[in-house]
């Protein structure tokens, strides 16, 4: 029980705890600041977040007190549902305690793919399986039976399926792909709050709020919800007809009128929940001014679902490329697609052709040199993927006879990938298989780098260089060596390329690959072995 200030001695000043509560009495109560908070159904009060608000990712992938699934918010019109959200139980073995079980380095379950990516990996089965899975499973089932007996014209329905869908997406994501643990566990942090938020949807549309309407009879009991803080005498009835927490706020008053039966300390949620900002992420909100609730919410559900999204290879520069290094794109000879624009004929005038008015027909045409194939003509022999014919209708259509309308991207030439075409060109198997064993070799490594990295693009050059380096021997030095060739150069900035330093999470080995397998499209190989023509059609591909 709080100290016996005059404001807890006003409080206590109607006492009565031989009569019934009303929505506007008090369980208990308390009085911070310049406003008095009781609650009619609860036995404690929890600290409002109040002033300056820094909204962000804390070190447990959650919100901090700013998380509805975490700690009561003020009421939102917008979000009723939040009230409902179930609270984490107090036993540990209650099967819902997963939904805020925080995953500890023995679920990461590695996935070497005989390439030379280390960290990258699922969260193990036996969580999935044994503690996600059921609860994930049965949820979903009884959000179908709810949205069946729904009008496809009411605005709940569109909403609930939007946070079913992202529930779906967050844990298809936890079974399919494999990433780092620093995204496993952002993933995981996705999984229960977007569970959360769907149960206390459907248990606020299906128990709750037949009461708040008058269709069920009123609660004797209060649930162990999330509940909501309001200033609306409104929601304080409907919320404890409901039996849900509701923490009433009013402006302290000499003229308080309310029974309220004791008066405690405030919950605060420094030391229940973990409130360090992860300095992995972005800061959502920082500022000295209101927010709403919904807005917050909002924050929230945009950042979780486009924070996880592999960079555009094409927006950012950045240091991708070391322009001194990088070769001219269209003087490279290339037997593999580009994605710039073929050839166009450049054509020399002089000022004495111009003050003389000559026509064009007087200046000879002189056409820029290219080796390359015709980025427009389909690739041939018997490894290539069976063609569409979608694509190759839309591939002669294209009118190569006219300039550009706009300029060169300002990565136009790069591939994020590299083109099919140089895996083919090779007139020798052996040539072949060393190029497509060293990009299985690669692979992992690429892929992360893709994920977490913008402008992660190279020429067609630097492909060929990446892929010419053999990582069955140590990696080289990253460091210029004396008097080191162009082509050393040329492989050693292509590394580069692929070991940029990234943070502890996102762990890139540099240890030389001594495995005598390799990986591909799902099939695993000899090494030093050309692949079946079938498994190499699927590389290219996927391509």
């Amino acid at each position: 029980m709080a100290s016996q200030t005059p404001e807890s001695q006003a409080l206590l000043a109607n006492r009565n705890s031989s009569v019934a509560l009303t929505a506007y009495d008090g369980k208990v109560g308390v009085a911070m600041g310049k406003y008095v908070y009781t609650t009619p159904n609860e036995s404690f009060i929890p600290c409002p977040v109040l002033g300056s608000r820094t909204i962000a990712v804390r070190n447990d992938y959650r919100y901090g007190p700013d998380d509805h699934t975490l700690w009561p918010q003020p009421y939102s019109e917008t979000f009723p549902h939040l009230g409902a959200i179930p609270r984490r139980p107090q036993d540990p073995q209650n099967p819902l305690s997963a939904m805020w079980y925080d995953p500890i380095d023995t679920d990461f379950v590695p996935v070497h793919k005989g390439g030379i990516a280390k960290g990258l990996g699922k969260l193990s089965s036996t969580l999935l399986n044994n503690r996600f899975a059921p609860l994930v499973s049965a949820v979903q089932i009884r959000f179908q039976a709810y949205i069946a007996q729904i009008p496809d014209e009411k605005p709940e329905k569109k909403f609930v399926s939007s946070i079913e869908r992202a529930l779906h997406y967050s844990y298809s994501r936890l079974i399919s792909l494999p990433t780092t643990w620093h995204h496993i566990r952002f993933t995981v942090a996705e999984v229960q709050r977007y569970y959360l938020e769907l149960v206390g949807f459907l248990d606020y549309m299906e128990i709750f709020k037949p009461r708040m309407d008058g269709l069920q009879p009123p609660s004797g009991s209060v649930a162990q919800t999330i509940g909501v803080f309001t200033n609306k005498t409104r929601i304080v009835e409907e919320f404890m007809a409901a039996g849900l927490p509701v923490w009433y706020m009013r402006p302290v008053d000499s003229n308080f009128g309310s029974n309220v039966l004791s008066v405690v300390e405030p919950l605060q949620y420094f030391g229940v929940l973990v409130t360090k900002v992860h300095s992995a992420f972005p800061v959502l909100f920082d500022a000295k001014k209101y927010i709403s609730t919904g807005d917050v919410v909002g924050l929230i559900h945009t950042f979780s679902r486009k924070w996880i999204s592999a960079p555009d290879p094409f927006e950012d520069i950045g240091d991708a490329v070391a322009q001194s290094d990088a070769p001219k794109v269209a003087s490279q000879p290339s037997s593999s697609r580009s994605t710039g624009p073929p050839p166009r004929k450049k054509f020399k005038t002089t000022d004495s052709m111009l003050s003389r008015g000559s026509s064009s027909s007087s200046a000879k045409p002189v056409t820029q040199a290219n080796t390359s194939r015709d980025k427009f003509e389909l690739l041939q022999g018997p490894m290539v993927p069976f063609t569409i014919p979608a694509w190759v209708d839309a591939l002669r259509s294209v009118d190569q006879s006219l300039p550009p309308a706009i300029s060169q991207p300002k990565r136009g030439g790069y591939y994020a990938f590299p083109d099919p075409g140089l895996f083919i060109a090779p007139e020798s198997d052996k040539r072949r298989q060393q190029l497509i064993e060293q990009y299985c070799r690669i692979e992992d490594a690429w892929m992360h780098r893709s994920s977490t990295k913008s402008g992660s693009s190279l020429t067609n050059q630097q492909w060929r260089d990446l892929l010419t380096v053999d990582l069955t021997q140590p990696v080289p030095s990253l460091t210029p060596a004396p008097n080191e060739t162009k082509a050393a150069a040329r492989r050693r900035e292509a590394l580069r390329l692929l070991f940029t330093p990234l943070d502890e999470v996102n762990r890139i080995s540099h240890a030389p690959n001594r495995t005598s397998r390799y990986y591909s499209t799902n099939e695993w190989f000899d090494s030093g072995m050309l692949p079946p023509v079938e498994n190499i059609r699927l590389l290219l591909f996927k391509l």
